[in-house]
């Protein structure tokens, strides 16, 4: 899903588009760029990460093991200030994430 989200170099993808997607989620968003017509837009009730925060730690998982990459911009709020407003963009998938993914076990417990 990550894949397809981040092919076009021009479109920040922060962190909770990724969950919105990954849940089906109906956002403006999700609607305005047509991603719910994408191949890997989930038609079918997940069974495991029901929850917007599970999907939200499983995405932050993957990126402190290192299979997806984020990056934080830092942006001045106006010209002159010292306040800085800051961004999480998701920039895309490592490369071999899957084979990565394939050699590694992880146990979760969720109630």
């Amino acid at each position: 899903m990550v894949e397809y989200l981040t092919q076009e170099k021009d479109e920040q993808i922060c962190p909770d588009d990724v969950v919105d997607m990954f849940r089906s989620g109906k956002t403006v968003k999700i609607r305005q760029k047509k991603w719910d017509t994408l191949p890997v837009y989930p038609t079918e009730k997940r069974k495991v990460l029901k929850t917007k925060e599970l999907v939200q730690f499983a995405l932050t998982d993957l990126v402190v093991r290192g299979l997806i990459q984020e990056k934080i911009i830092l942006r001045k709020t106006f010209e002159g200030s010292k306040g800085l407003s800051s961004s999480i963009v998701v920039t895309g998938v490592v490369p071999e994430a899957q084979a990565n993914a394939n050699m590694q076990t992880w146990y979760y417990f969720v109630k």
